[in-house]
């Protein structure tokens, strides 16, 4: 495993491993609908899955992971905006 990969799973491991995710929340102070997706660990599994390949297509990923795809587009939109993965 290349060093970039490997530090890119400790960093996933450091930062969203454990507890969940804050929560968060719109302008108006309501919940975004991200905190349906959000799930201990579920970072981990899916910055794992990524580092494996270059790239994936969606529906892939999301069949491979025995996930929603929808649920997997959801976590992948917050990743983005967390600038952990590239779309």
């Amino acid at each position: 495993m290349s060093d970039f990969k490997r530090l890119v799973r400790l960093y996933a491991r450091a930062f969203y491993d454990g507890e969940p995710m804050l929560k968060k929340m719109d302008a108006s102070g309501s919940r975004t609908k991200l905190d349906k997706v959000q799930r201990k660990g579920l970072a981990v599994v899916i910055i794992d899955a990524l580092t494996r390949v270059e790239w994936v297509k969606d529906d892939d990923l999301a069949s491979n992971l025995k996930l929603n795809p929808k649920q997997l587009r959801k976590f992948l939109k917050f990743l983005e905006s967390e600038s952990l993965v590239v779309r």
